[in-house]
């Protein structure tokens, strides 16, 4: 009785891998691959040469920044479950604060690493 209630997301995820699998070299066949010219790498501007770049610089602070705003939104969000079914718990208020308290951590952590600061 197990195993057919296993058997049918089983057979499913390898449909699903045989049909990825085929669909991959489907698009290798398909695909042609063209010699890149020099000017297909550079911007269109009306026919004109380019005068500048077309892209700036941007800081690298910049990327820092967004990578720990992701990386304590992926922690709250994960997190966020485990206080909402704590609620059931007869310790609902220390997992409550340890949450917090962790996230302030990494925080603090960050900081002092310096991760934060606004070098140019």
């Amino acid at each position: 009785m197990i195993f057919n209630l296993w058997l049918i997301p089983l057979s499913f995820f390898t449909i699903l891998i045989i049909l990825a699998i085929i669909l991959a070299l489907v698009t290798l066949v398909f695909v042609s691959q063209s010699p890149k010219l020099t000017l297909d790498s550079t911007p269109y501007e009306c026919g004109v040469m380019p005068f500048s770049m077309s892209t700036l610089s941007t800081h690298i602070h910049f990327y820092v920044v967004s990578v720990v705003f992701l990386i304590f939104d992926v922690e709250l969000v994960a997190t966020l479950p485990v206080v909402t079914s704590s609620l059931l718990e007869k310790d609902w208020l220390s997992i409550w604060l340890l949450i917090p308290l962790i996230l302030t951590l990494g925080l603090l952590l960050e900081l002092h690493y310096g991760s934060l600061d606004w070098k140019c």
